[in-house]
């Protein structure tokens, strides 16, 4: 399979998941808002960790939150 296919059923399916994603919403209707929020924090940290382990790359994270890191420097310059 090729680059071109491989992003079609890449795409189609970010497409059908997108459309699938509202009958998830009546069972969020018991938590509220700042749970949802704290959880897809939570779980969204938990998952690029795990991309960063399985990648081997946790010197990209020291280089972009460290002191002389860009996020750093971004950060001290607008405030």
């Amino acid at each position: 399979m090729g680059t071109r296919e491989n992003g079609f059923l890449l795409g189609l399916g970010a497409y059908v998941i997108w459309g699938f994603f509202p009958l998830y919403w009546p069972l969020l209707e018991p938590s509220g808002p700042v749970e949802v929020l704290a959880h897809r924090i939570v779980w969204s940290l938990a998952a690029v960790g795990a991309m960063l382990l399985v990648a081997r790359r946790w010197g990209a994270l020291r280089g972009c939150c460290g002191v002389r890191g860009r996020w750093g420097t971004s950060r001290s310059g607008r405030w």
